[in-house]
């Protein structure tokens, strides 16, 4: 019986933790990727099972293979927040929208073919 492979990624300063087929929003936009483009993710903290963990320091080295698929680039709906000063009549409306990338993880595992460059 084999049981799922999880890993803790890290993109930018989040970390994250994985497995296969998780959808992952994040909460800004990927650049030079378009949707459908296979990432792979590098920073690998542990990659394990249940019986199983390899921890790495801090990260794990290129045999540890983590593949997520983008799978759209979306934006959140308008807000509006309204500022105000205390004994002051102004109003300040601060609109934002943020962007988000959204990917599903398709691939976690170890590439036994290859090389290590020590």
């Amino acid at each position: 019986m084999v049981t799922p492979l999880y890993a803790t990624t890290r993109i930018h300063k989040n970390s994250l933790l994985v497995t296969v087929g998780d959808v992952v929003t994040l909460p800004y936009r990927l650049k030079d990727v378009v949707v459908g483009d296979i990432i792979r993710l590098t920073q690998i903290e542990t990659l394990g099972s249940r019986q199983f963990t390899w921890k790495g320091d801090p990260y794990i080295d290129e045999r540890a293979v983590v593949k997520a698929r983008v799978v759209e680039h979306t934006k959140e709906p308008m807000r509006v927040k309204i500022r105000t000063k205390r004994r002051n009549r102004r109003v300040k409306q601060i609109k934002s929208k943020h962007h988000y990338t959204v990917i599903v993880i398709s691939e976690i595992g170890i590439d036994p073919a290859h090389e290590i460059q020590e």
